[in-house]
């Protein structure tokens, strides 16, 4: 593989991680009734303490997350999303229930959670709409397991395993002479432990074979990785790895070792808390000493690379 495809896959991943992270905080609500949407100066903001009318009943709840890269994210700017999000829902009303201040070992951005409140002009309330909202707003709790809380772990480790198809994309010399872009089978497996900001480090063991004339041709390599991972919506998850580690070359009759170095991005969807399904892909080179005689083109290097795209499954534990 020419040495500025490699950068330009490692670059690509790296790229693709940055797009899908939101430079802005990201706003959830779930809405237990929806009314016709409110001016956004008609919602009265209630701080944890504050008096909250009798009247008032809880439609919905709202939250405003950080999405691990988020600007704009001073304390008056994200109740401002929320208060957006109630009006939009038919609120006119926002008690916050949670407000998480920025720290150096979690996320640099304010982050709240509230609900989102009717507050009747009249001071009174039908039963029916009460009953359809469910629950007063001073009964609404937010310490419930919900999909919308912003608690982010201190730390969490995670587990996946993953296999699928490979192309080799060098140039490698075997025993029945000089052969590239070769399909093959990818094996990998990964533990990472990431902080909350999502920033970790991790350690990635890959196997490689294909085959040439009926003879296996396999690679394998182990390593540290440096890793980031997001939740970036409710049941999806990404994360992407750069490592560096021990790599092994075996061309049916003799291994040969060498330095390797791999990078992999992956999508999840999140069955439940605990399990997700994982597409990744991984773009691996292994670098080995030159045989004599074997003439190398421009840009180009001697050893085995290859990229591919596996499906397998990954545990938060």
């Amino acid at each position: 593989m020419k040495r500025k495809n490699l950068i330009l896959a490692a670059a690509s991943l790296c790229l693709t991680a940055a797009l899908i992270t939101s430079c802005s905080p990201k706003v959830y609500s779930e809405a237990n009734l929806i009314l016709p949407a409110q001016p956004l100066e008609a919602v009265q903001v209630f701080e944890p303490g504050d008096d909250v009318p009798d009247e008032a009943i809880g439609i919905g709840t709202v939250a405003v997350r950080d999405m691990g890269f988020a600007t704009r994210c001073k304390y008056d700017n994200v109740v401002h999303m929320a208060k957006q999000r109630t009006a939009e829902t038919g609120g006119n009303g926002l008690l916050i229930t949670e407000h998480k201040t920025p720290n150096f070992w979690g996320s640099s951005c304010h982050q709240v959670a509230g609900t989102m409140l009717y507050i009747s002009e009249n001071g009174e309330i039908s039963d029916s709409l009460r009953r359809a909202a469910s629950m007063k707003a001073t009964q609404v709790q937010l310490e419930k397991k919900s999909k919308y809380r912003i608690d982010i772990p201190s730390s969490q480790d995670i587990f996946g395993v993953n296999a699928g198809v490979s192309f080799l994309d060098s140039r490698i010399e075997t025993p029945w002479g000089d052969y590239d872009n070769r399909a093959g089978f990818n094996v990998t497996a990964h533990y990472d432990h990431l902080w909350s900001r999502g920033v970790g480090v991790g350690a990635l063991a890959n196997y490689n074979t294909t085959s040439i004339h009926g003879q296996t041709l396999s690679t394998f390599f182990v390593g540290p990785e440096v890793v980031y991972g997001l939740r970036f919506a409710y049941r999806w998850y990404f994360d992407v790895g750069l490592g560096a580690g021990y790599g092994y070359y075996n061309d049916g009759e003799e291994g040969h070792s060498g330095f390797g170095s791999n990078a992999r991005f992956g999508i999840d969807y999140l069955f439940n808390e605990k399990v997700g399904l994982s597409l990744m892909m991984n773009a691996q080179t292994i670098h080995l000493k030159k045989p004599k005689g074997f003439e190398l083109k421009k840009n180009e290097f001697y050893g085995v690379s290859h990229y591919g795209i596996e499906l397998g499954l990954q545990f938060y534990l």
